[in-house]
């Protein structure tokens, strides 16, 4: 009994790098969590958008009606994130640029590195 924990103990640990059978994969990148939180939007989940903001972003989003907040960035209609790159000023932050539609020129977001990840500070 001992040694089949060990091997699925052993199997679970090659297995799950590759994404089998594993939860959905962590936002990690500045991009990913750009793209995790306007899902979240589109989806009009509160708690979930919540969890990728921080700072000035989550307070402003916090004292607005939640519902109003999330249909008024539906309105935004976000296409796609075009880059990332980490701001000279601050190693911590990246600047992400978005592609709303009807929007002549890209969006920037700013994306801060935290104990709990990346999380978008300021939109």
């Amino acid at each position: 009994m001992l040694r089949h924990l060990k091997q699925t103990a052993a199997c679970c640990l090659l297995v799950s790098p590759l994404g089998l059978g594993c939860a959905e994969k962590p936002a990690v990148s500045p991009e990913d969590v750009v793209s995790a939180f306007f899902g979240a939007v589109d989806r009009d989940d509160c708690r979930g958008a919540l969890r990728w903001l921080d700072g000035s972003a989550k307070e402003r989003f916090e004292k607005e009606d939640c519902g109003a907040a999330l249909q008024a960035l539906r309105q935004k209609r976000f296409e796609r994130v075009l880059s990332a790159q980490v701001d000279g000023r601050d190693e911590r932050m990246h600047l992400v640029r978005a592609r709303f539609a009807g929007e002549r020129e890209p969006v920037l977001l700013g994306v801060r590195k935290t104990r709990r990840g990346h999380r978008i500070v300021s939109f």
